[in-house]
């Protein structure tokens, strides 16, 4: 399975306003929230966030070229690895299960509200249609595709990479497979209806879904 580093590469201190009331528990580090960089991050690397006055802050992924410079995944300081991310996509998948037990069509990951900020992930029946918004997920993606086939029992793995928000992150537009293979439409049920879903060229992922 494909491996990103979970240690930090580099540090990056606040400014003293990014830690105001406000902010707690907000994961976007804006660029002019950053008082200082150090050790040289690229983009996508996982770097450690500290206040002004250099305590731990938190851990996340790094973007020089985007305003949203970091994109925190935990407060704590923890690997982020492949158990890390394993264990996000089971709590992820634990939830709809409850609260979208009536279909087979949700949106499994949805962002900052699954602490996986960059991400979303749309399921369809047997399908997972991802888009990676952010550097960071991006170069995870293929990390993220091996696991959602291995903890969430999908069998295919749709990329939708056409939003144009990717560009904002220095990032191409592309789409396509990137675990398995066949066709785009997918059929699906909400309740007591039916629809088919066309992962490719509807709109976002293809639907939108209630749940």
């Amino acid at each position: 399975m494909p491996q990103t580093a979970a240690i930090p590469t580099a540090k990056v201190r606040l400014l003293p306003e990014r830690e105001a009331p406000p902010y707690y528990g907000h994961l976007w580090v804006f660029d002019g929230h950053i008082a200082e960089v150090t050790g040289g991050p690229a983009a996508g690397d996982l770097v450690d966030v500290y206040t002004h006055q250099a305590r731990f802050f938190g851990r996340g992924l790094y973007n020089p070229h985007s305003k949203i410079r970091v994109r925190l995944l935990t407060f704590q300081e923890e690997p982020i690895d492949e158990a890390f991310f394993a264990a996000r996509l089971r709590s992820a998948t634990a939830l709809r299960r409850i609260v979208a037990a009536s279909t087979n069509a949700c949106r499994l990951v949805h962002g900052e509200s699954d602490l996986l900020p960059g991400l979303v992930i749309d399921r369809f029946a047997d399908v997972a249609v991802m888009q990676a918004l952010s550097y960071g997920m991006d170069a995870r993606k293929e990390l993220l595709g091996e696991l959602l086939v291995r903890e969430c029992a999908v069998e295919r793995v749709y990329l939708r990479h056409d939003a144009k928000s990717r560009t904002l992150e220095g990032l191409p537009l592309s789409k396509g497979f990137l675990h398995g293979d066949g066709p785009t439409t997918v059929n699906i049920q909400e309740g007591s209806a039916r629809f088919t879903v066309d992962i490719a060229e509807g709109q976002k992922t293809g639907w939108f879904c209630q749940r």
